[in-house]
């Protein structure tokens, strides 16, 4: 159904970023004796948190607009983004 389709461009990419720092640092966390942790972020972190933050905005904001139909069109867009997306964080990585 469409709703698990929405419900899933939202869920995949939230649930990814929640589950893969939020376990290794919560057991961070609970080993740190000071319950302080530094870490350095890289400009391939900062590429994949915005390009989600703009995604995810894009679609916040189109589909309301069109009545929570997606088109043909916007769908060109998400892929659009996404290969964007994927190519950046290939030349990014080597």
């Amino acid at each position: 159904s469409p709703v698990m389709a929405v419900s899933a461009c939202f869920a995949g990419p939230l649930f990814n970023i929640l589950f893969a720092f939020g376990l290794p640092l919560g057991v961070l966390t609970y080993q740190t004796p000071t319950w302080f942790i530094s870490f350095q972020l890289t400009g391939l972190l900062y590429w994949l948190v915005w390009s989600h933050i703009a995604a995810i905005v894009a679609m916040l904001v189109v589909m309301p607009l069109n009545h929570w139909r997606l088109g043909v069109r916007f769908a060109y867009v998400l892929l659009f983004i996404y290969t964007v997306v994927l190519i950046v964080t290939i030349v990014i990585v080597y």
